[in-house]
């Protein structure tokens, strides 16, 4: 339902899901006012309002918000700018001080603290709109506007109807409302629609969240991360070889491309700050390693963020130490380990199955004694049986073979066979015939 304000009766309603820049595209273009400098002195009280369609400078001026306090300037803040991604990581003090800026006037530093962006952190915020999204806006309201969860700056697909947005990467100087036709979809494969998908998801849980608390985001991260096999322990991990697990990602693929605006994260390089350091709290930077955790589908992962960000204590399964010098250790691998050395015969197969060095792989070895013996037994039952094979075919290819021929055509599987099956290769051998003797059937006695 749209929201309803005092103001002027000739302006819109504000829909709950649209952002301020529509609002005031939607009444300069019911306006019929040809200068965009028009409707921005009338409803910011500034010349280039247009130019600033991620958040509005002048906020206080705005008929949605007269005679508001700071808390309704925060509300408008949330429902419709892109402030909405990067006030709940913000603690409530910061939030409402933002709120008390806003409204006052006295300070625009807010809006840099609201907004993700510094010098260091460069990030552009493009229109965005589904085309769907817009047909039907339409057709049931009589106009299209821009969706505020559409401009977060980790999604690049309709949460709702799961189709890539287009997108509109130059600043204009006119008021626009969505079009139906213009901007082709960003192309993605199924890999990244994947991922893009899961990145969506987790963003429009983010109005659910008044304060988010990185804490038990951090906690459940380093425990998902544990259970992934990615690390083995909280206290004692290279921060290269996690960096180089993010990179092997299609996330880390996404945040290279530069269609989707997130080279600054494409190296990896702030995970281990944003875990152990706790000095960095950027919203794109969890989003984006909320992501890569490896889920089964974006719903799962929407509600482990929010269930991580309401700080719910983990299950009795997924506990985590108390205290940090116990460390987050196990003796068991985790499932797609199993998986892994269960069809692998080899450590280069192994790794390449998992993507790792060859270091985890014996890593997993040592920790876990049940998942060695059993890897240990498959393979040798493996060349146990290929050894036997062998020798069978060399006698049935020469049924006249002798004791001493065998050895010196299978010397390499005898070998093994005395090392490591004697008891099998003694029956095996007491087929044959004695140097010079009669011959009997090779698997008589077996």
């Amino acid at each position: 339902m749209p929201c309803t304000y005092e103001g002027n009766p000739t302006l819109p309603l504000i829909h709950r899901d649209e952002t301020l820049y529509s609002w005031c595209a939607t009444a300069h273009l019911m306006d019929g006012s040809r200068m965009a400098s028009h409707t921005g002195l009338k409803l910011l009280g500034t010349l280039h309002a247009v130019r600033q369609h991620d958040i509005p400078a002048s906020l206080r001026n705005l008929p949605l918000l007269r005679n508001a306090n700071a808390n309704d300037a925060l509300e408008v803040l949330r429902r419709h700018t892109i402030c909405g991604y990067y006030l709940p990581f913000m603690s409530l003090r910061e939030q409402e001080n933002v709120g008390e800026c806003a409204i006052s006037g006295e300070s625009q530093h807010w809006r840099r603290m609201a907004s993700g962006v510094s010098r260091t952190r460069p990030l552009s915020h493009p229109l965005k709109w589904c085309d769907r999204c817009a047909t039907s806006d339409f057709e049931s309201g009589g106009r299209a506007y821009w969706h505020t969860e559409h401009q977060f700056p980790t999604t690049w697909v309709c949460p709702w109807h799961q189709v890539p947005l287009l997108a509109e990467h130059k600043r204009s100087k006119q008021w626009r409302l969505p079009p139906l036709a213009a901007y082709g979809p960003i192309v993605a494969s199924c890999r990244e629609m994947r991922v893009l998908t899961i990145l969506a998801e987790i963003g429009c849980t983010l109005n659910q969240v008044g304060s988010v608390h990185t804490d038990g985001l951090r906690a459940f991260a380093l425990n998902r991360l544990f259970q992934m096999g990615v690390i083995h322990s909280s206290s004692r991990v290279r921060h290269e070889r996690l960096i180089q697990w993010f990179l092997n990602l299609e996330v880390a693929s996404i945040c290279m491309n530069e269609r989707f605006g997130l080279s600054a994260f494409g190296s990896g390089e702030w995970i281990p700050a944003l875990l152990w350091r706790k000095k960095l709290n950027h919203s794109v930077r969890w989003i984006l390693l909320w992501s890569a955790l490896d889920w089964s589908s974006a719903a799962e992962a929407a509600s482990a963020f929010l269930s991580a960000s309401a700080v719910e204590a983990p299950s009795v399964s997924d506990q985590l130490p108390l205290f940090e010098r116990l460390g987050l250790t196990s003796t068991t691998a985790p499932k797609k380990v199993y998986e892994a050395f269960d069809c692998c015969d080899s450590y280069a197969e192994v790794m390449k199955r998992l993507g790792v060095g060859r270091s985890d792989v014996v890593r997993w070895l040592e920790m876990d004694e049940g998942l060695r013996i059993r890897w240990r037994q498959r393979l040798k039952e493996g060349r146990e049986a290929v050894c036997i094979g062998r020798v069978r075919e060399a006698v049935l290819a020469d049924p006249d073979i002798s004791r001493t021929q065998l050895e010196g055509r299978c010397s390499a599987d005898i070998r093994w066979l005395r090392d490591h099956a004697p008891e099998r290769l003694r029956q095996l051998l007491k087929s044959l015939p004695s140097r010079g003797g009669p011959q009997r059937g090779l698997f008589d006695q077996l």
